[in-house]
């Protein structure tokens, strides 16, 4: 059986409807539902933190208080990076505290971190009265 090997990628007409729609509806529900939100955990990978978060998806965070940042997989990361991943974060001042998980599940893991999220949570929600 053969197939074809595509050797072009032809781009939208206008770049600018690249978003789908389903995506720009999900946004716009999301707006509306962050001024009644006491605490927002945004959950990204360790192996990224920087080039993983959305840009448009932090602007719109700012305003929200408190605002915890999970990174999920640190087993996945070497340790040693943690304190400057910490310090370039916090520098941004966008978040209020971050916790590094490994929710991995695989038997024997500790799920390290997770029991944080929620503590956090309600010592920020508790504070920011």
């Amino acid at each position: 059986m053969g197939f074809t090997v595509r050797e072009t990628f032809k781009l939208a007409q206008k770049l600018d409807k690249w978003y789908p729609g389903h995506m720009y509806r999900g946004w716009k529900d999301m707006q509306n539902l962050l001024p009644r939100t006491d605490c927002f955990i945004e959950v990204h990978d360790a192996r990224i933190p920087f080039s993983g978060r959305n840009t448009d998806f932090r602007a719109m965070l700012t305003a929200i208080k408190p605002h915890i940042l999970v990174l999920n997989k640190m087993d996945l990361i070497d340790e040693k990076y943690q304190p400057a991943i910490i310090d370039k974060i916090k520098a941004q001042r966008e978040v209020n505290d971050i916790i590094f998980t490994d929710c991995s599940g695989v038997p024997g893991s500790k799920k390290a971190g997770f029991d944080r999220i929620l503590p956090s949570a309600v010592r920020l929600i508790r504070s920011s009265d």
